[in-house]
């Protein structure tokens, strides 16, 4: 049995061009694939480190920067919608 951390994404896929952003950056500083909108970044093993690391992407790619807290306890689609709200960038 892996020790991967497992995903739900293929049950509600990423559905908004926020979503779809924030689930590449999870994806990729992760290591995970197919990461869904009800998907936990500390269930898919991230750290205050990786935390960090998203919030600096995207305050990049939104010029909004979601807190550590934030990120640690919202779901991906939860997470998205706050990015979009204080986004000032376009996606």
């Amino acid at each position: 049995m892996s020790d991967a951390p497992q995903t739900t994404g293929l049950a509600d896929p990423p559905a908004t061009p926020a979503e779809r952003r924030l689930a590449g950056f999870w994806e990729e500083l992760l290591e995970v694939e197919n990461v869904g909108r009800a998907d936990s970044f500390v269930a898919l093993g991230g750290n205050s480190l990786l935390a960090s690391m998203v919030a600096n992407r995207v305050e990049k790619a939104l010029g909004y920067r979601p807190t550590v807290a934030e990120i640690f306890s919202l779901p991906l689609a939860e997470l998205a919608r706050r990015c979009e709200a204080g986004a000032t960038n376009f996606l």
